[in-house]
């Protein structure tokens, strides 16, 4: 599949355009928000956000964590809209920068792998070449930070990429504009730009929303635990139930004094807000008055000032927050106190409860004494009637004497009786069922109708005295029964009157603290109305400067036009002139090429100086001995044998007579390529000693015999020039070159110092040469190659053909970057053959024909070494036939047709290789085999 071949344009994309379909537009002139976007607030959505963060939060009592939180794009509402309700304005955002795509792609991976986003494919270099349906998925994630009710509210279930666009824009009220054809194709390089800035956008508004969430999650948390301390204290203050003790006097006294600072503290916060508020005020005026708006730099320096004072005053409310939450952890404390003095009043509530039972009890006893008191009265007016009787009897029966002697014992043992029932020694508390009425009747009866002389009624009368001192004992106790009364029933009305004084200072405390906190908050929401207008008004200001600005050009498109129209109408009476103009353009023009002929030419003198070899010395040299092996080696290797190679040959000589090329087996070396063809005239191919990852334009010459896969190898951009440098490859399975010295002698001679047997080796070097500068590592020569290089390759080894500056013809890069080019071939190399999608190469290869077409040969040069080092060894080759016949056409075109017949021969043996060896194959050349066998 190719795509079709896009209209040239009159130049065509030249060097430093990065995509060859869309050329970003430059301009002379950036606007205000170019200068100041950068990832993370990379659209005004994004700007409005930045003073929005700073502004205090609203009352949090009517939020919701699962309603959508509210767009932080307000500053747009008041922006011409598109037919379906949204914010459409010009998206100024440097989406074409490399540098901006880079910031958004890592602002929105960190975002992702912060959160949990999981898929195999989400790599940071995803970013540069993305799935259509990898893309989706990541905007639904998005969605589902932003607002999980969002996608559940599309007309289906399975939300398509239309729906996911149209919330976007509807609901989230996104102020650029995206076309449905984006949707087609994701990864395009005209329309993933834009997608990506989608996506920046969309995480600025799921970090906003989480934002909001903690906001809120830590003032309701923080504003439910000092009203429930609160509460909780009053409560239990309230239903105490007692009265007040000297230390919760202090205690309540403490709290009232800490509630009043508090109050007092927010209240002056308040007037520290509005003061802030009045000055932003004034500030704002002046600038209007000014007229300093009309320097964008003035503006965004006083909106700054603004900013942050804006941010003092919301650490300052932070504070306070602080301070409140130190207060809920005070009051806590003190609630835990009340509950241990709530358990002391509860201990002397039951003491207070068992006090009065013992009184209900001693009152149940003093009725039982009060009934025998009465008895014992009337036993006392008995008695005396008893005596009246007796003293008649005395003079009435004295003649009875002896009966009444008989009488008067058995009188005197019912006394007796009497006594022991009553008791003698008039103890006030006789128990009750020690008391026999009918010993007390028979008394009666007895004493009414006896009156024996002489009847001993002592013990009577101390029962009565007993009674009697009893029964004052018994009024005193009364009396102080009535008086304890009369005090419990004082104290209970004080208490009950210091209960309703309490409750009602408690609900006047409470209702002041309650419209104290109500007027701080009403306060609050007043301010952050205030900011937010405020904001409001400098985007405002800000979008009216664009306004002036975007008018400002608009005129001057339209004077140029006016001016071209001028021009065009005076056209015939300046043909003169013009003609003038272009001879002495062409006269300057044929200057300056010559001038960068001589600069040219001064740079290769320079290399060749800086070699310190020429082709005059090889000459030379090869016109004695050598002659016939020069010749060899530049029709085989397509190299010009330098001077220091005969040198190092010369030592090898001298080392090893026999066999020159093993001389350097005592340091882990021996001499391969171009010095076996010297010392055998061999009919070996070229290729004998080519590593999987050698170009044509590398030849190797030395190969570490510790270690295969590192060699050494001369290096030319043309075929028959002397090596610019000597190469070192570290292993055969990685395409990266470095230079390692600009001769070879030197770069032996350093590795036999370095070494513990070459002394010898080192030792002969230096008898052979007599300029000791020639010893020295020296990289000199490949640095000013790179310096002159138009492309880099994956093998480090860059691109360097013609190239006019001028007429910009010779090189254009690539519309892919190296890192997205490397992911394509990847991808093609490890996908199975069936699934393999080369569109995107295709559309390379037709950019890469079209720079063949305009003289561009560095674009298929740079493309066909990247595919070279595409395939890997031990993978089945996969660019083979595309790398042939791009590098064959980019060599026949740049005058460079001997190195055609080296790369077919070396592809072709790159796949043969893979089919003997399959997985086992190494990347080694074929002359490893004789050194190492290969299983």
């Amino acid at each position: 599949m190719e795509p079709t071949t896009p209209a040239r344009s009159e130049k065509g994309p030249r060097r430093g355009t990065m995509n060859p379909m869309s050329a970003p537009k430059t301009t002379t002139k950036k606007s205000v928000s170019q200068r100041q976007q950068q990832p993370g607030s990379g659209s005004k959505g994004g700007a409005a956000r930045d003073l929005h963060q700073t502004a205090l939060p609203t009352s949090h009592t009517g939020l919701q964590a699962s309603s959508s939180p509210k767009p932080v794009h307000a500053a747009l509402l008041d922006l011409p809209r598109s037919h379906d309700g949204t914010v459409r304005i010009k998206d100024e955002r440097p989406l074409q920068s490399k540098a901006y795509r880079k910031a958004c792609a890592e602002y929105v991976y960190a975002y992702l792998s912060k959160h949990g986003y999981r898929s195999d494919r989400m790599k940071p270099g995803w970013f540069d070449s993305p799935s259509t349906r990898e893309f989706f998925s990541v905007c639904e994630f998005l969605l589902e930070r932003i607002d999980p009710n969002l996608i559940v509210s599309a007309p289906q279930k399975k939300s398509t990429p239309e729906d996911l666009i149209s919330i976007v824009r509807t609901k989230l009220l996104y102020p650029y504009d995206v076309p449905k054809s984006a949707l087609a194709s994701v990864g395009a390089i005209t329309t993933w730009p834009a997608l990506l800035g989608l996506l920046s956008w969309l995480v600025e508004e799921a970090e906003e929303t989480d934002r909001m969430k903690e906001r809120v999650n830590s003032i309701s948390d923080a504003t439910r635990a000092r009203e429930k301390a609160l509460g909780t204290a009053y409560t239990a203050w309230v239903q105490a139930g007692q009265a007040q003790t000297l230390e919760e006097t202090a205690m309540l006294d403490k709290i009232e004094g800490l509630i009043r600072a508090e109050y007092d503290e927010l209240k002056g916060e308040n007037e520290k807000c509005e003061k802030i508020i009045g000055d932003n005020d004034t500030a704002v005026k002046n600038i209007k008055d000014s007229g300093d708006l009309d320097d964008p730099e003035e503006y965004e320096r006083k909106n700054e000032e603004i900013r942050g004072h804006v941010g003092e005053v919301v650490r300052e409310v932070e504070a306070l927050r602080r301070r409140e939450q130190e207060a809920s952890e005070d009051r806590q404390r003190w609630e835990q106190k009340t509950g241990k003095e709530k358990e002391k009043e509860q201990k002397l509530r039951d003491q207070i409860n068992e006090l009065t039972q013992r009184v209900d009890a001693q009152v149940y006893s003093h009725d039982d004494l009060a009934q025998l008191l009465a008895r014992a009265r009337r036993l006392d007016d008995e008695t005396c009637q008893l005596q009246e009787q007796i003293t008649q009897c005395d003079s009435d029966t004295i003649s009875e004497e002896t009966q009444a002697r008989t009488e008067q014992h058995t009188l005197q043992g019912l006394c007796h009786e009497f006594n022991e029932c009553i008791g003698t020694g008039g103890h006030p508390a006789i128990p009750r069922a020690n008391f026999n009425p009918e010993a007390a009747d028979f008394l009666k009866r007895t004493f009414g109708s006896l009156a024996a002389p002489g009847l001993n009624i002592e013990s009577l009368v101390d029962a009565r005295d007993a009674l009697r001192e009893y029964l004052e004992s018994r009024e005193q106790a009364d009396k102080q029964l009535k008086k304890a009364k009369k005090e419990i029933k004082t104290v209970a009305m004080k208490e009950a009157e210091w209960k309703e004084t309490r409750e009602a200072l408690l609900r006047e405390r409470a209702e002041s603290e309650k419209k104290a906190v109500a007027d701080a908050e009403a306060r609050l929401v007043e301010l952050d109305k205030q900011i937010k207008h405020l904001h409001e008004s400098s985007e405002a200001q800000k979008s009216k400067l664009l306004e002036d600005v975007a008018t400002a050009e608009e005129e001057a498109r339209e004077l140029e036009e006016l001016t071209d129209q001028s021009v065009h109408e005076r056209k015939g009476y300046e043909q003169r002139f013009e003609a003038a103009v272009e001879v002495i353009n062409s006269v300057v023009e044929h200057g300056l090429r010559k001038a960068e002929d001589l600069d040219h030419c001064l740079d290769d003198e320079l290399m060749r100086m800086q070699e310190g070899e020429s082709k005059p010395k090889a000459s030379k040299r090869a016109a004695g001995e050598y002659e016939e092996a020069t010749s060899r080696v530049r029709d085989k290797f397509l190299i010009e044998a330098p001077e220091s190679f005969f040198l190092l040959w010369e030592a090898c000589r001298k080392l090893n007579p026999s066999n020159p090329c093993a001389a350097l087996e005592g340091i882990g070396l021996t001499l391969v390529g171009p010095f076996q063809d010297v010392a055998e005239a061999s009919n070996l191919p070229q290729s004998e000693w080519r590593y999987f990852y050698d170009p044509p334009e590398v030849v190797t010459v030395v190969v570490d015999l510790e270690n295969l896969g590192r060699h050494w190898a001369y290096y030319v951009d043309k075929p028959g020039d002397s090596p610019i440098s000597v190469l070192v490859a570290s292993r055969a399975d990685d395409c990266k070159f470095r230079a390692a010295s600009d001769s070879v002698l030197s770069l032996v001679y350093d590795i036999a110092r370095e070494h513990e047997q070459g002394d010898r080796i080192a030792s002969t070097i230096e008898s052979l040469c007599h300029n000791k500068a020639e010893l020295t590592v020296s990289l000199s020569a490949w640095k000013a190659r790179m310096r002159r290089t138009q492309g880099t390759t994956f093998n480090g080894l860059g691109v360097l053909v013609p190239y006019d500056k001028h007429t910009e013809v010779g090189y254009r890069e690539l519309p892919v970057s190296s890192k997205v080019l490397r992911g394509i071939l990847d991808k093609i190399r490890d996908a199975p053959p069936a699934e393999r999608d080369t569109s995107k190469l295709d559309e390379i290869f037709t950019w890469t024909n079209i720079g063949n077409d305009e003289g561009d040969f560095g674009m298929g040069l740079e493309l066909g070494q990247d595919l070279f080092c595409a395939d890997k060894p031990g993978v089945t080759p996969v660019f083979t036939k595309p790398l042939t016949t791009i590098l064959r056409n980019a060599y026949n075109l740049l005058g460079r047709k001997a190195f055609v017949p080296v790369l077919e021969e070396h592809t072709q043996w790159r796949v043969s290789q893979f089919q003997e060896l399959g997985e086992k194959c190494a990347g080694l050349a074929p002359g490893c085999l004789a050194l190492q066998k290969i299983s």
